[in-house]
């Protein structure tokens, strides 16, 4: 810094004025006293010395300040800031005869058309272009700081004459503009801001991106949320049309949505191969939409095959029994297991894929997917303690599926006592154990959340499967059941039947550990085949077998099972992984070593080790955060033998912290101006004159740093050592 000029500064008040010369005057009689009586040139310049001390410290009483004055710079500047976010690309600024263009475009126009022309002083325009991305360390998603590029420049230049800022004032980081603003006021810099983009958003239909799952089950639909928003004048009935580009297969559903609202809905999608399909979902144009860029996503979902391996244990061959062990030995990718007790006889129930006795160890009980609990209880002809016990560590600990179907004979109520108890998902009346028979039927009624759940969807089109739901034969006998349990999932209730608690709920379902519980509380079921043989009935029960097993099955290796939660992981997130593994027997490891390799989508792998989960069966656990968006791979293994390994891979999806199609913030803008002492450009005129405006701005002025000397740590630091070389000199001459 070139300091051309530096001076003192004094400012007196009253009484200081007369309080000094007091002060000093009494200082120099002292001191001239104390040098008569012990006369020497030591201590004429200790006296001195002290008459120094005394006289400085009086002068601060003045409030004496050090000013210095640097030059305007000869190179003055005038920062050009153009914003180039996410929320620059919405498409709202008309150009006439229905030509819209972006905001990013007219910030281009306006910089390269508006801001040219010689300047005065040798003043020169900084064109500089700042965007969302955030810190490169985070990796968080994109957003929009408007304090940061002010901040930046009040920092690193002492030759700026004023900031232009062309942007649309959206703002969503922590940090706050008018602060920024505060700052170029005090340093006497003018902003002038040039907002792009409108007040109120133009007529159009948004299509926010989807959450896509990472994978699905061949055969089986998967669930791909969305979310569509409105800015039309009216509401608009649309057509969501969600199609194959690899088979062109389509399938359209409607959406009524209102003006100004946002509405979330979702779509569904059979998969039909294994490996990748590319999906394209898209919201149908409709009359006097401004932008039709945003009315579709594509997108790709992986395929992958299953096997299940399911057990059916009841006591008696009832209907339901009969018709789900049926529909399971039919589906190809099923493998049944059934156990019957059979009351009064001596041995179970014998037969194709019967089972003469309760899996017994561990390592066979472990190999089942699914397991149906018909009318079963606890002991006679029924299962053990221990068996009931090993049944709740299946679930919990190794992610399988047991699903609650109790009968007429009332032996469920026995369940409740053992430790499957905790895992029924409703409270049942011990009052009349064996249920409630009617003389006429009544069917199951969805709830909000049944009509939204896979797994009660007997339609390919989810707008006929409420009509398919109540055309569906009823039924004559329901479970004792008093209300839901607290954090369960209620998806059907009782037609009529009702108590203090509400509606009776008969098909409700619950996570349980790292599996699920599912309850029926009617075995009728079967009668869903009237007129239609398999058609509901075979869909519902091969659905809910896929559904209470999609965790293992989705992650089944060959000694590993390998799941994240969650599965659609957002940046920030921590996911939670957890592996159950095997032994080279099949039994769960109780001691081994189980790493991952966690592969982020910048190629970088970094590795973490799996530490076993208390009180679970082989079951391993470890976490990682989740710092950037993209493809995410994580390969576990065995210690012992990598070669036995199991990798998930999942997408991350980014989140969107500005959004385009948003009107522009110029509220922001205007305050922002103000405080500043600079110029909102809010229309055409104004723009036309901003070179002018630039040319009539004062020049740069002399810059002053004032430097208050009387409470200055520095001279504070300076008495202080005056005065102890003062005590010591009086200690040497002999003074004290």
């Amino acid at each position: 810094m070139n300091i051309f000029s530096m001076h003192l500064v004094f400012h007196p008040t009253w009484f200081s004025s007369l309080t000094v010369p007091v002060i000093v005057g009494t200082a120099a009689m002292l001191c001239l006293l104390a040098w008569k009586r012990r006369r020497g040139t030591g201590i004429a310049l200790l006296e001195a010395l002290r008459f120094f001390i005394i006289t400085s410290m009086a002068i601060l009483l003045f409030q004496p300040e050090l000013v210095e004055e640097t030059p305007p710079s000869p190179h003055p500047v005038i920062p050009v800031l153009r914003d180039a976010s996410a929320s620059m690309q919405t498409r709202d600024v008309s150009q006439g005869r229905g030509k819209v263009i972006s905001r990013q475009e007219r910030a281009q126009h306006i910089i390269a058309g508006r801001l040219q022309g010689q300047l005065p002083d040798g003043t020169q325009l900084l064109p500089i272009e700042f965007s969302g991305q955030s810190d490169a360390v985070d990796h968080l998603p994109d957003g929009t700081d408007l304090s940061r590029p002010l901040e930046d420049i009040l920092q690193s230049a002492d030759n700026v004459r004023a900031v232009v800022l062309v942007t649309d004032g959206s703002h969503n980081a922590d940090s706050l503009p008018l602060v920024a603003a505060q700052k170029m006021r005090q340093k006497g810099i003018p902003l002038i801001a040039v907002p792009v983009g409108s007040e109120r958003a133009l007529p159009d239909i948004a299509l926010a991106e989807p959450r896509i799952p990472g994978y699905g089950i061949v055969g089986e639909h998967v669930q791909i949320p969305f979310t569509v928003r409105s800015s039309m004048p009216n509401d608009a009935d649309l057509s969501i049309t969600l199609e194959s580009l690899d088979t062109g297969i389509k399938k359209t559903q409607s959406l009524h949505l209102e003006s100004g609202h946002e509405q979330a809905a979702s779509a569904l999608w059979k998969i039909t191969k294994t490996g990748p399909e590319r999906l394209r979902l898209a919201v149908s144009p409709i009359p006097g939409e401004s932008d039709r860029e945003n009315n579709s996503f594509d997108f790709t979902i992986n395929g992958r095959q299953e096997t299940i391996k399911a057990l059916v244990i009841d006591t008696l061959p009832r209907w339901e029994y009969r018709f789900i062990r049926n529909a399971l030995s039919r589906d190809p990718s099923v493998e049944v297991h059934t156990l019957l007790f059979l009351p009064g006889l001596l041995h179970p129930g014998k037969g194709e894929n019967y089972l003469e006795r309760f899996p017994e160890s561990l390592n066979e009980l472990a190999s089942y997917d699914v397991i149906f609990l018909g009318d079963v209880g606890i002991g006679d002809k029924g299962l053990t303690v221990k068996q009931a016990e090993l049944l709740k560590g299946l679930v919990e600990n190794r992610a399988s599926g047991l699903i609650f179907i109790p009968g007429p004979q009332g032996r469920q109520m026995q369940l409740l006592e053992s430790p499957l108890g905790e895992l029924m998902p409703v409270i049942l009346d011990t009052s009349h154990p064996k249920g409630t028979r009617m003389y006429e039927p009544s069917p199951l009624v969805l709830t909000p959340e049944g009509k939204e759940s896979l797994l009660t969807l007997l339609s390919d089109n989810k707008n006929d499967n409420e009509d398919i739901w109540r055309s569906l034969p009823g039924f004559y006998w329901y479970a004792p059941v008093e209300r839901a349990k607290a954090g369960v999932q209620v998806l059907a209730v009782h037609s009529s039947a009702n108590n203090a608690y509400g509606r009776l709920p008969l098909l409700v379902t619950q996570p349980a550990g790292t599996g699920k519980v599912l309850f029926m509380g009617t075995d009728s079921a079967w009668r869903w085949r009237r007129g239609v043989e398999d058609k509901y009935h075979y869909r519902f029960w091969s659905q809910v077998a896929r559904w209470m097993s999609y965790r293992r099955n989705i992650s089944a290796g060959s000694r590993l099972r390998l799941f994240a939660v969650p599965e659609i992981p957002e940046p920030g997130d921590t996911v939670s992984l957890t592996a159950m593994a095997s032994d080279t027997y099949g039994s769960p490891m109780s001691n081994g070593e189980i790493l991952a390799d966690i592969t982020g989508p910048n190629g970088n792998t970094s590795r973490i080790q799996l530490r076993p989960l208390e009180n679970t069966w082989g079951s391993y656990g470890g976490s990682f955060k989740i710092d950037e968006p993209g493809q995410w791979t994580v390969r576990c293994f065995c210690a012992d033998a990598p070669d036995h390994s199991q990798s998930l891979t999942f997408p991350t999806s980014r989140v969107i912290r500005e959004k385009t199609g948003l009107p522009a913030n110029l509220s922001l803008l205007k305050e922002m101006a103000s405080v500043t002492g600079g110029v909102f450009v809010d229309s055409d005129d104004q723009l036309r004159n901003l070179p002018e405006l630039l040319r009539r701005l004062p020049p740069l002025t002399a810059q002053l740093r004032v430097i208050p000397l009387w409470n200055n740590p520095w001279v504070l630091g300076t008495f202080i050592a005056l005065l102890t070389i003062f005590w010591i000199a009086r200690k040497r001459a002999g003074m004290i």
